[in-house]
């Protein structure tokens, strides 16, 4: 019994040094708040091992530990227990798997583990549709701050940036001065996405010449290229600003703004800037590829579910990236001989 516990005791330092190399693999190629997931769900899945499951150190069996059962039952316990939505439990899965997935690619002794965790089902959620902001909307919304006070200025600067850029609340509050270029010809930032993907995009002069003065007044004549634009006011401008911070006082401004203009929703959260010019882009006749580039996103297909585009729309949207010269080509089989070598003449 004694050397049981002895080689359990050993399995799991071999899977807590597994997960410390996997954290830092993922600190150099996620974003803060994907290692903040990851480290939440599985420190709640270990709890729930231990709290719940009554599993030590000396009782460890991986193969029971990361077991389908184990792991369907802890998902259920979260839904059920903790009140977490299934978007939460998916969530939390997907950081399950993303360890186990490390832990069987680098150890063959697990690679049973990660195939059974594999083949857990997702819970099933209602999809959310985001709502999608006015034009009118936008723009009330970016002149309800006060920007005669600090706060205020860069709220209105950073709710432009956003919707301009169309970017992610991280993406944005990420941007060092250094990774803009506002004095050329035309005007672009670089944008750091997921898994530190770069993506330059270009930005209007209107957008650059604000940005100019927002620097100029902040940072003077001659920023630090390392400090962040969108810096934190209590702890300097080497910490970014909270999302959480932003988030409250979007809020806010959506509380005045509705008074105004009744298409700002009280609801109104950063990711609506980017649904909304995403829409609005969309709208304005730019193709679903040059769109989904902006975006940031891996694929054309996620930027059709993103937006929830009809059948008909994705039509016309999959017609207007096809160049019309290409398209009235006139068909070269039409009048061959059943030659294959005439077929592949050009």
């Amino acid at each position: 019994m004694k050397k049981n516990h002895n080689n359990n005791t050993k399995e799991v330092r071999e899977i807590v040094s597994a997960y410390t190399s996997w954290l830092r693999i993922a600190n150099s190629t996620k974003s803060p708040e994907t290692v903040k997931t990851y480290e939440t769900s599985i420190n709640l899945y270990m709890k729930y091992i231990e709290e719940v499951k009554k599993i030590n150190h000396l009782t460890f069996c991986p193969e029971k530990v990361f077991s389908t059962n184990t792991i369907n039952d802890w998902l259920e316990y979260l839904n059920l227990k903790r009140g977490c939505s299934p978007q939460s439990c998916n969530v939390r899965l997907s950081a399950l798997r993303a360890f186990l997935g490390y832990l069987g690619n680098n150890n063959i002794r697990y690679k049973s583990i990660l195939y059974d965790a594999k083949n857990i089902e997702k819970r099933k959620t209602k999809k959310k549709k985001v709502k999608s902001m006015s034009l009118d909307a936008v723009k009330a919304i970016i002149n309800t701050p006060d920007t005669g006070t600090p706060a205020g200025y860069r709220d209105s600067v950073l709710m432009s940036f956003l919707y301009v850029t169309a970017c992610r609340i991280d993406e944005a509050l990420s941007i060092k001065i250094g990774e803009l270029k506002l004095t050329t010809r035309n005007p672009q930032v670089v944008i750091i996405g997921k898994g530190n993907k770069m993506r330059p995009l270009y930005i209007t002069k209107r957008l650059a010449d604000n940005l100019g003065k927002y620097i100029r007044k902040f940072f003077g004549d001659n920023p630090d290229n390392n400090e962040y634009l969108f810096f934190s006011k209590i702890k300097g401008k080497n910490e970014k600003i909270t999302q959480e911070a932003i988030g409250k006082r979007l809020k806010q401004y959506a509380l005045i703004a509705n008074r105004t203009c009744a298409d700002v929703p009280l609801s109104l959260h950063s990711h609506m800037f980017r649904h909304a010019a995403a829409t609005h882009m969309l709208d304005n006749g730019m193709n679903i590829v040059q769109l989904s580039k902006i975006l940031g996103h891996e694929s054309v297909e996620t930027t059709m579910q993103y937006l929830d585009i009809s059948e008909q729309a994705i039509k016309k949207a999959m017609l207007s990236i096809v160049d019309d010269g290409i398209r009235n080509l006139p068909k070269k089989w039409k009048h061959d001989n059943g030659k294959l070598s005439e077929m592949f003449k050009q």
